[in-house]
């Protein structure tokens, strides 16, 4: 699809097969220049001899600084030798004896149809989107693309045709502006932001599963790329929101929870995700950014954030309740398979549950504790005692969190009887359940 220029008709310097060099303006027309014809643009075509016998249609790029404008496809001329249907698709230029007449036109392909399809390329659907403020995936009109080398890695904006951001195209940006509104801005040059060799981001754990988030901040109307990553290889994490400002710390370095941007730092600007790298088996070597990331995903409305359940398991438990001897032991009361969708995330695991003493279990100890396998998860244990030689019944809800770093996972609600008395205990557990938090 070409772009379009008003009322504008010129005289080449000359004929031939040779592209078009603006010479003079027809009477009653414009200048490619004076109509807004603008450098590295495609334009539609008519050229066609004095004595209309010859002519030729086709598309060309416009070089302001040669004030010319190429003949790069000819679609239709008098020979029949264009590539459009009904010709011969060779594409042969007309050789005009003398400077032909030229102008610009719009034709069919070019005209937006709504009772037709429509056979647009990317180029120009990424175009569309633009002008119209609008991307089916993101609230940005582009693409995120990872490179790395020599232990950096870097995260760079495109467009949805893979190039770098121009002002024929530009990605356009939507920021929240804090006042119930958008700020629209457009970027035009090359933009990214690298992550040196030896900045882990927090990340400090060799082969460790991770997540970077990339997000653009609004610095008064420049697009600053930042990194960041909401959790450090241990329990807890931070969810910042986008509906506020944030600020940022320059240069990436190696904490987690904090917004690293290059170029300059930020302060309390409007910003959003855009994009975030996930790195399933981790870094071979914490620091050295030398693998690409298993997925590299755009963000968009519905796409979970820092902090969002994304799975939940519950199992409703044992039918009855597990007696055993208070001699000291450890017991399963609840043992539950569960698969991770990502091993970047983490997971809390709760559960109610009772330590009941029966009669004649006096200076006995019971514990209830969350496990991975048969490691105990923090801070899920409870423990009673039982000094009297009555009944007695404790009844928990432990919670425990956990960063198993692994897609396959047994969590279990074990008995363990710490110490012993002269009777019997029973344990039970019900509403276990294991919920994945994505990071």
């Amino acid at each position: 699809m070409a772009a379009f220029l008003d009322n504008c008709r010129f005289n080449p310097t000359a004929g031939g097969v040779a592209d078009f060099v603006y010479s003079t303006v027809i009477t009653g027309y414009q200048s490619p220049a004076a109509a807004g014809a603008v450098d590295g643009r495609k334009y539609k075509y008519m050229a066609i001899s004095s004595d209309q016998s010859t002519w030729e249609m086709g598309e060309g790029t416009w070089t302001a600084a040669s004030t010319t404008l190429s003949r790069t496809t000819v679609l239709y001329n008098s020979a029949g030798t264009g590539t459009a249907t009904g010709q011969s698709r060779a594409g042969t230029k007309i050789d005009f004896a003398s400077a032909p007449q030229v102008f610009i036109i719009g034709i069919k392909e070019d005209m937006l149809a709504f009772d037709e399809p429509n056979n647009f390329s990317t180029a120009q659907q990424e175009t569309a989107r633009v002008n119209l403020l609008a991307n089916p995936i993101t609230a940005f009109t582009g693409t995120v693309v990872e490179s790395h080398a020599a232990g950096a890695v870097t995260f760079a904006v495109k467009t949805m045709g893979g190039a770098d951001p121009s002002a024929l195209t530009p990605v356009v940006f939507a920021f929240q502006n804090g006042a119930g509104g958008v700020a629209f801005v457009s970027v035009t040059a090359p933009l990214s932001i690298t992550v040196p060799s030896g900045a882990t981001l927090g990340q400090t754990a060799n082969g460790a599963p991770f997540r970077v988030w990339i997000a653009a901040f609004n610095d008064g109307g420049t697009v600053r790329l930042a990194v960041y990553t909401s959790s450090a290889n241990k329990l807890g994490f931070t969810a910042p929101l986008e509906d506020y400002t944030a600020s940022s710390t320059l240069t990436p370095g190696g904490s987690s929870q904090v917004f690293y941007t290059t170029g300059a730092a930020v302060t309390s600007k409007y910003w959003m995700w855009i994009a975030n790298a996930t790195y399933e088996s981790g870094l071979a070597t914490a620091g050295t950014w030398a693998v690409s990331p298993t997925v590299l995903a755009l963000v968009d409305e519905s796409s979970p954030r820092p902090g969002d359940i994304i799975q939940c398991l519950v199992s409703p438990g044992p039918s009855g309740a597990l007696s055993v001897s208070d001699t000291t032991g450890t017991y399963d009361v609840i043992s539950q398979n569960f698969t991770m969708l990502s091993a970047a995330n983490l997971v809390e695991v709760d559960s109610l549950a009772y330590i009941y003493f029966r009669t004649g279990a006096a200076g006995a100890q019971g514990t209830l504790v969350l496990t991975n396998g048969t490691a105990s998860i923090s801070p899920g244990s409870t423990s009673y005692y039982n000094g009297a030689s009555t009944d007695f019944i404790g009844a928990v809800n432990i919670v425990a969190y956990d960063k198993p770093n692994a897609l396959s996972v047994t969590y279990k609600l074990r008995a363990s009887n710490s110490s012993s008395g002269s009777g019997t205990i029973q344990y039970s557990g019900w509403n276990f359940r294991i919920r994945e938090i994505f990071t």
